[in-house]
């Protein structure tokens, strides 16, 4: 089971290009299939830190499970497509059709979402119907202008670009869900990045604790 506090006592900044190349080296490599089936989220809105942190589990290997990210599929699977909208398009619609896929095998997998939209809640319901245990983590600054600026520097790194509207939008949205998300969830951690990631409310077999 992951160590989120381990994580965090060893966490590193790592770049976004680095980022990448450790999702992408770890990208679907594990064969996890177990009788403990795990679903990892870690959710929050754009430019949170959300890979970064994943990065770090494969980093530290405290992680086995296979990582779903529409991202990642966007810049191998669908590279070819030049028009950015349709190729993200086809990479989203492909990670719901893989994370269904994997569910249906009963794989351990890591789902990384934005969490802006009750369809990523269904998605997670169905594999607490299939029996699947919910593990959580949500990470957020607490300013959007926070977000914005990272995913600026994100840019200047070589990753992807949002929107700022959509990044204001997406931020307020995300953490509007973040209890539902939590009431579903097996266990819950959520983490305020703003300026370095601290844990500020679990929720460990139906025992919660703010921090």
């Amino acid at each position: 089971m992951l160590n989120i506090e381990k994580v965090i006592e060893n966490f590193e900044i790592i770049k976004s290009d680095e980022t990448l190349k450790i999702l992408i080296n770890d990208f679907e490599k594990s064969e996890n299939k177990d009788f403990n089936k795990i679903l990892y989220i870690v959710a929050g809105p754009n430019g949170s830190g959300k890979s970064t942190f994943i990065a770090n589990c494969y980093k530290q290997e405290c992680i086995d499970a296979k990582y779903i990210n529409a991202d990642i599929y966007a810049k191998t699977i669908f590279n070819d497509i030049k028009d950015e909208k349709e190729r993200n398009y086809r990479a989203m619609y492909f990670t719901i059709e893989k994370v269904k896929s994997y569910m249906n095998e009963n794989y351990s997998i890591i789902y990384e979402t934005v969490l802006s939209h009750p369809s990523k809640l269904e998605i997670i319901n169905e594999f607490k119907e299939k029996g699947f245990k919910i593990f959580s983590i949500f990470i957020t600054p607490n300013d959007p202008n926070i977000n914005i600026e990272r995913v600026k520097k994100r840019v200047n790194e070589g990753g992807h670009n949002v929107p700022q509207n959509k990044i204001i939008e997406r931020y307020y949205r995300s953490n509007k869900l973040k209890n539902d998300l939590k009431l579903i969830s097996d266990e819950y951690y959520e983490i305020d990045n703003t300026n370095y990631p601290k844990i500020i409310d679990i929720k460990e077999n139906d025992k919660e604790e703010s921090k």
